[in-house]
């Protein structure tokens, strides 16, 4: 045989069966003449072929038996495009999708379907990561679970209070909501907006408190610029109408919490609180700000039903640490100017020209 036409069928041949390989084939159809399409890539942009693709109804519970007919997948094609049957345009879902042979997976959320065909944005794929929550002790932990609603994700807690939630498609915001089996008792939502980022264990440490956020100590040339580590340090945080909401918190701040990124609660003190004017100062203390670092950070919380606050400045302005006193000179209540110190040495303001 000519060797170019041998070399041209072999050529052939292996695109035959890559494109069998991935070629699309629905799972599981829905009853609905609407489809949601897309597409999925992986992170250098390349069609991500082979993937599972499967639309959730968003309040999917993957702990219970109802909804599951509501579940439909496709597998993607050579494009890295998939085709899904909507089962009941009258609901909102979410799409995970995950490569079997990479372990990667990517989520969209939030989707409304709109016409016969809703058109979605790439999906791009990237490691998961997980999300341990410290389970309080006003919940069941016995036949209590945790799960992701629109996904697949869930865990039993079987009496454990450090529970662990696996292969969780990073970059995007998540809600986690607890039930229990044999109840009556519908679910709730323990912990919102946590993000999740790739090999990463996001630790929940406040799960009642409804909001949280990643705030990064950024000390490369790009930001601080500091080369080496500082030990307990109070870094200071300022919030205002554009970077905060301040109507999720209580008027007087007292729902606020840090904690490290391993979950360790970390001692802060308000400053300033003015949830009228949409303001906050306040310190926190850090026990190691990493030199030349952009992956550090704390974590906030905020949204509990709490009436105590854990505000406290002695605990950040240690005296052990080197400081006599510490006073920040935006009192409101007269002439005392207080010290932020356990040794209170108290200043009084004056008028001065």
């Amino acid at each position: 045989m000519n060797k170019n036409l041998f070399f041209t069928l072999l050529i052939s041949v292996a695109f035959l069966l890559l494109v069998e390989h991935c070629s699309t084939s629905i799972i599981a159809g829905g009853s609905s003449s609407e489809t949601v399409i897309g597409k999925v890539i992986n992170q250098d942009g390349s069609p991500a072929c082979s993937t599972v693709v499967t639309l959730y109804p968003s309040d999917y519970n993957p702990m219970h038996g109802s909804g599951l007919n509501q579940v439909t997948s496709d597998t993607t094609n050579v494009y890295g495009e998939y085709s899904i049957c909507v089962p009941n345009s009258d609901n909102t879902y979410s799409i995970v999708a995950r490569m079997p042979n990479s372990g990667t997976s990517a989520l969209l959320s939030g989707i409304v379907p709109t016409g016969d065909t809703t058109q979605m944005k790439d999906a791009i794929l990237s490691m998961p990561g997980s999300i341990t929550v410290i389970v309080p002790d006003s919940i069941d932990a016995v036949d209590g679970y945790l799960y992701i609603p629109g996904t697949d994700i869930a865990v039993a807690l079987h009496g454990n209070r450090n529970a662990v939630l696996q292969n969780v498609p990073s970059g995007t915001e998540l809600n986690v909501s607890y039930a229990s089996r044999g109840s009556s008792v519908p679910s709730t939502i323990l912990a919102s907006g946590i993000e999740v980022s790739p090999n990463e264990n996001t630790v929940v440490s406040y799960p009642q408190w409804r909001f949280s956020k990643k705030l990064y100590l950024n000390t490369t040339g790009s930001g601080a610029a500091v080369s080496e580590n500082v030990y307990n340090f109070p870094v200071l945080v300022r919030l205002n109408g554009d970077n905060f909401n301040f109507s999720e918190a209580k008027s007087n701040g007292f729902d606020i919490r840090f904690t490290k990124s391993n979950g360790t609660p970390l001692p802060f003190e308000i400053e300033q609180w003015d949830s009228l004017h949409s303001r906050a100062v306040i310190w926190v203390k850090i026990d190691t700000v990493f030199g030349n670092n952009a992956t550090q950070y704390m974590v906030m919380y905020w949204a509990a039903e709490i009436n105590q606050t854990t505000s406290n400045g002695s605990n950040v302005f240690d005296t052990a640490d080197g400081f006599a006193g510490v006073w920040h000179l935006g009192q409101t209540d007269g002439s005392r100017v207080p010290d932020a110190t356990v040794n209170g040495i108290d200043g009084t303001a004056e008028m001065t020209t």
